[in-house]
């Protein structure tokens, strides 16, 4: 294939040509992420459409438009997807495959020249049409079940020290793949390339690395007893493990579960977020270049509810589930998990407060806070949207506040100098402006920011805001800030507990008995002080509340990625 193309791409040119005649039929255009995937294949559709010049000037008309979501339900709905796009199909028509026996796209392809040819008949039905899509994905479902079947611990790999093998040589593969994958979590998601290309898909490489070493020196115990008796322990694997990965980094935190999931022994089975499925995908064969065994590492894709997520936590041969994701979810998978007793690790959402004392290195809080709430267009559960600042220091520290985040470049997300790019779909734009939409019902003031063009929310700040609002107490997703004042410590640790969420706090302060007292007392699985999202992947990371259950990385990942054993001998 060419620079990423695939055989589907190349060997039904015609039903790509549809798909765009069909938009076009519709004065539809595309969403941001297909957008940006056009450009990607612009080289090819060059190639293949030259003698049909009226498919560029289209294609390159809607570049700079702003998205349809009926055009995504639509092509949704008759698979297009994953025709006019290679990687969405996988994604978007629910095709579920592992390594070494990959879904072909021939029956898919045939149907879905069936599926267009019956969209472009006027007396087409669309509600049989949706059923026979509906048939579609229940065969794939049927496949994964056999998969599931077929799987169970990773016997190929007993010897801890061949795992880590693999995975420093799967590290090293997508250090040496940095600039394609930073790019896809970019197109696939929106967010600056510069985060993809520094941050996310540099701490994928630290994922992998980490959990090769880890297991490298991994120790077991030994109790002596009497003189006739020995107990010692073994950590085993557990089995299967269902591995939910969410969209605001789609690389970065799959790998946060699979890598210790396959570092401990176990097989996996990756349900990467529909938003953004790309850079799990290459992540699969990335592993199957590493020489990761057939069936210790399956990818399988579609949505959650009624369809391949539910399907993984409710199925009997799935022994763990790990998730990233939204806490009301994180509910409905523990209800779905109980009758088969599944190993639950969530991590779920957040709200995080940020107290800045009248002690605080200003500059230095300024900074941090503004890192702390917009990175990545504030679509981080870590993110610091309740901000509490001391009396004395309120109007100073919010001038400084308010200049540095006026100075923050909005636009392209492929443009190096861009700070906030667009939220993740449409579905998310309009559920996060809607809190904006709350001004006159809840009276806060928008002090700067607001709406964008297209699915841009520039970055904003909220004044006259109290706890009670629901802009303080729901988990926004966006890059909005709500700012307060408080009056002591005591203050301070009241209003920043006063969450149902409890992932992380921040503070800062150049008072060390403080920042000690302080961080006692606040309810959160994480509390930075004077600095925000500085990890050590050996340090627990989880939250309290609605905010998750259990803890993830270094020996709390070994602890729910094993079964603890004692053996007893007598000698």
């Amino acid at each position: 294939t060419e620079e990423g193309s695939s055989s589907t791409f190349k060997q039904n040119p015609r039903l790509i040509l549809t798909a765009f005649e069909l938009c076009q039929a519709h004065n539809l255009i595309p969403n941001y992420q297909i957008k940006r995937q056009i450009k990607k294949y612009s080289y090819l559709l060059d190639k293949v459409f030259l003698k049909e010049n009226k498919i560029k000037p289209f294609i390159f008309s809607t570049l700079e438009n702003t998205c349809s979501e009926k055009f995504l339900r639509l092509m949704h709905e008759v698979g297009v997807l994953g025709l006019l796009l290679p990687e969405y199909g996988h994604a978007h028509c629910k095709v579920s495959y592992d390594f070494y026996h990959r879904y072909t796209a021939d029956e898919h392809s045939l149907r879905m020249v069936r599926f267009i040819e019956e969209l472009e008949n006027p007396k087409t039905d669309f509600k049989k049409l949706s059923e026979s899509y509906k048939q579609l994905n229940s065969k794939v479902l049927l496949k994964l079940s056999a998969l599931l079947q077929s799987i169970g611990k990773n016997t190929d790999l007993e010897n801890p020290e061949e795992r880590a093998k693999i995975l420093y040589k799967l590290a090293d593969l997508v250090e040496k793949n940095i600039d394609e994958l930073a790019q896809t979590d970019t197109m696939d998601m929106g967010k600056p390339i510069m985060q993809s290309r520094s941050k996310d898909i540099p701490r994928t490489v630290d994922n992998f690395r980490f959990f090769a070493d880890y297991i490298k020196l991994s120790e077991n115990e030994s109790f002596p007893m009497s003189d006739h008796y020995h107990i010692y322990t073994r950590y085993d694997p557990v089995g299967v493990t269902a591995a939910i990965s969410p969209w605001n980094f789609p690389m970065m935190l799959a790998s946060w579960k699979v890598a210790p999931a396959l570092a401990f022994g176990n097989t996996v089975v990756l349900k990467p977020a529909e938003q953004t499925p790309v850079s799990c995908y290459r992540m699969a064969e990335l592993a199957a270049e590493s020489g990761v065994p057939e069936g210790v590492f399956n990818i399988v894709h579609g949505f959650g509810p009624q369809d391949v997520g539910e399907y993984l936590t409710t199925h009997p041969d799935i022994d763990l589930v790990t998730f990233t994701g939204e806490s009301n979810t994180g509910r409905a998978i523990m209800k779905a998990a109980s009758p088969t007793l599944k190993g639950l690790s969530f991590e779920l959402g957040g709200k995080g407060a940020n107290i800045i004392f009248e002690d605080a290195d200003l500059d230095e809080a300024v900074d941090w806070s503004i890192k702390a709430i917009f990175t990545n267009a504030g679509q981080v559960c870590l993110a610091g949207s309740r901000l509490y600042v001391q009396k004395d220091i309120y109007k100073e520290f919010l001038s400084r506040f308010h200049i540095k985040t006026e100075q923050m470049v909005v636009g392209d997300p492929m443009d190096q100098k861009t700070e906030i790019g667009p939220l993740s779909s449409e579905e998310h734009y309009k559920k996060v402006v809607g809190y904006l939409d709350l001004k006159e019902e809840e009276g806060f003031t928008i002090l700067s920011g607001g709406k964008g063009k297209g699915w841009w929310v520039k970055p904003t700040i909220l004044t006259g805001v109290k706890n009670n609002m629901r802009v303080c107490r729901e988990e926004i997703f966006g890059p909005i800030v709500g700012i307060q004042s408080f009056d002591t410590e005591k203050d301070a640790v009241q209003l920043a507990n006063d969450t149902n969420y409890g992932l992380n706090a921040m503070l800062f302060t150049e008072n060390v008995r403080r920042a000690h007292r302080v961080a006692a007392q606040l309810r959160a699985g994480t509390v930075w002080v004077n600095c925000f999202f500085i990890r050590d992947l050996r340090a627990p990371f989880g939250g309290f509340g609605d905010s998750g259950i259990g803890r993830e990385g270094g020996k709390y990942s070994k602890e729910f990625f094993t079964e603890p054993k004692a053996v007893v001998m007598q000698i």
